[in-house]
């Protein structure tokens, strides 16, 4: 009986609910529902109709860009850099696409363009052992180059003596047949890797990237490992230009707040480090492929400068005319 009863009052108590609930939904918050519903449905359609635009719009910026780095820019660059020889040097933060494009719009402007050379993470890994090999391949090398005792050792210049046009030293310039030797030897201790040896070249372009590196607790400072990276291949791109007419380093600007460190960045923020060179920090875009050869050609006249759109740019490209 008790069983029953409850039955009975909890039967009666649903059917209260739902007349309550009718009767509110068809007075008092009928109108409240209705407007919200309505304008939820208005807002989504406007939130669509806005990505279909943004959509719209970038694609035909996209097509735009494609046309332009098609059509205008190899007009653009056309002749300004004719009768030149250029190698590029990638590093290990470089990314393939850039390079590619990068080539292409050096053979536009008429260079010669040499087989790429592309340097290890190797060539700048930490560590007693790792030095102790790189210093007895270089001993190892001067020796074969027929290079005096005492002479520098650094990899970075015996690397811009087998490329560049130039020795840096008043020394003789190397046979076809030595400097490929000597770039085989590289290449098996790991240190570069790339086809056989072209001719020496008397322009090039140092293609790299942010060095990655931890957060530091400033937030704002980069990685101290990373930053000796990045200022190695700075140095790296100082001893190619030492032994050619010039180099244009190119690669992006580091996050501030990510502890990673730009050779870019570096060598503008250490004249004394990059004296002569020229930087580029916006590489994979056709600004930065035509700010390249406008660098270049800078470079063979004797003049540098810093281009791109950083804070610390001088300007986006150097003056074409």
């Amino acid at each position: 009986m008790i069983d029953f009863r409850f039955h009975m009052v909890s039967l009666a108590a649903v059917l209260i609910a739902l007349s309550v609930g009718i009767v509110l939904g068809a007075g008092p918050l009928n109108d409240d529902i209705g407007t919200t519903l309505t304008n939820e449905v208005n807002r989504l359609r406007q939130d669509k109709d806005d990505l279909r635009r943004q959509l719209t719009d970038e694609q035909r910026t996209g097509t735009a860009r494609e046309s332009f780095e098609e059509q205008v820019l190899p007009a653009v660059l056309a002749g300004e850099l004719t009768d030149s020889r250029v190698t590029l040097v990638r590093l290990p933060e470089s990314e393939d696409a850039a390079a590619g494009e990068l080539e292409e719009s050096l053979e536009s402007a008429g260079a010669t363009v040499g087989p790429t050379v592309s340097v290890s993470s190797a060539w700048t890994a930490t560590g007693e052992d790792a030095q102790a090999s790189r210093d007895e391949v270089a001993r190892e090398l001067l020796q074969d180059l027929g290079r005096p005792a005492g002479a520098d050792v650094s990899l970075d210049s015996i690397l811009g003596t087998l490329l560049g046009a130039r020795t840096g030293d008043g020394s003789p310039t190397l046979g076809q047949e030595q400097r490929a030797a000597a770039f085989e030897r590289l290449a098996d201790a790991g240190l570069v890797t790339g086809e056989e040896l072209g001719d020496p070249s008397d322009l090039f372009v140092v293609v790299g990237g942010p060095v990655a590196g931890d957060v530091q607790e400033s937030g704002t400072d980069p990685d101290p490992e990373a930053q000796e990276v990045a200022t190695a291949w700075v140095e790296l791109a100082q001893a190619l230009d030492q032994r050619s007419s010039g180099v244009v380093l190119l690669a992006g600007a580091a996050d501030v707040s990510s502890g990673d460190a730009s050779p870019v960045t570096l060598a503008r923020a250490d004249s004394g480090l990059s004296e002569g060179l020229s930087t580029v920090d916006v590489p994979g875009t056709a600004l930065g492929r035509a700010a390249t050869v406008f660098a270049l050609r800078e470079q063979k006249g004797g003049d540098s400068g810093h281009y791109g759109v950083g804070a610390d740019a001088g300007s986006a490209i150097p003056d074409a005319s």
